[in-house]
């Protein structure tokens, strides 16, 4: 029989009358064709300014990133969030900066428009700006009720904070999130354990690939549910910020033991006032260079 959807008739331009199911699938063909076409015009930016495009897969890191988004059956490259925070230079082992920033998922507003000129990027569109060495702590992170400088919203300008308490710029950092979607405030995600475990293997990718010591994990550690584990000797201390703790321990992450550095969501926990300093040698285990 018949679905209803199927009784009711459409008329389009220049088609004649049709049914909503094939109005749906007219839409949808319409919608798949222009994210594809974003990602040509994507991918013709990056070769004019001389860079790979993405379409052109190969062995380097976010070539295997971009490839593990497909394997692990994350059909969201046209969707709005991002993989990497930091420029895909971070994307490597480094002795000097062994730190997986690791926050819960990009933050904005997830009911644009989005386009590579919008300050609310598409993955495919945040891949093209890590591939062009754009790092996220420097970008635009206004809202609609907060207006920033690129680069210093409370966010950006703490985490960097941050990088400088432990020697170390910022720019030299991986950083990442949980999870790749946007939402304006993480409780907002929908279908959350099904997203988590989306992401790992591409988290796996990555973290075999930077190969870091310390896991820097930034807001609510009970948010990540079983995707992280914490060892025993994981302790906190009060946080001077309402009823929030900052920890330090050991910790596990897609096949990797390393030291766990927890600090609140630095939108709303200042790094950078007089009385979290002690707090901050307390999270990095003294490790300041």
């Amino acid at each position: 029989m018949a679905n209803e959807d199927d009784k009711r008739f459409i008329t389009l331009p220049h088609t004649g009358p049709i049914t909503a199911t094939e109005a749906e699938a007219h839409f949808l063909e319409e919608a798949m064709l222009e994210a594809k076409n974003r990602r040509q015009s994507i991918d013709q930016l990056l070769q004019a300014c001389g860079f790979k495009p993405l379409n052109e897969h190969g062995s380097d890191p976010l070539d295997q990133v971009t490839a593990g988004l497909g394997s692990a059956g994350l059909d969201m490259l046209d969707e709005s969030g991002s993989i990497l925070i930091s420029s895909e230079a971070t994307l490597r082992w480094s002795a000097e900066s062994d730190i997986y920033f690791l926050g819960l998922n990009p933050g904005g507003e997830a009911g644009q428009d989005f386009s590579i000129f919008n300050r609310f990027p598409t993955i495919y569109e945040s891949l093209a700006f890590s591939r062009m060495g754009v790092s996220g702590w420097d970008q635009d992170w206004s809202r609609k009720d907060a207006g920033y400088q690129p680069g210093q919203a409370p966010l950006q300008r703490r985490f960097k904070h941050i990088a400088r308490f432990l020697g170390l710029a910022y720019g030299e950092i991986f950083a990442t999130n949980l999870v790749f979607a946007r939402s304006r405030r993480f409780k907002a995600l929908t279908r959350l354990e099904e997203q988590i475990e989306a992401c790992l293997p591409v988290h796996k990718i990555m973290m075999d690939i930077v190969q870091p010591k310390r896991l820097w994990v930034m807001g609510n550690t009970d948010h990540a549910g079983s995707a992280l584990t914490l060892h025993d000797d994981v302790t906190w201390q009060d946080a001077n910020h309402s009823n929030w703790t900052i920890g330090h321990g050991t910790v596990d992450f897609c096949g990797h033991t390393m030291s766990l550095c927890h600090t609140p969501h630095l939108s709303l926990w200042d790094a950078t006032a007089d009385d979290k300093q002690d707090l901050l040698k307390f999270a990095f285990g003294k490790r300041t260079r």
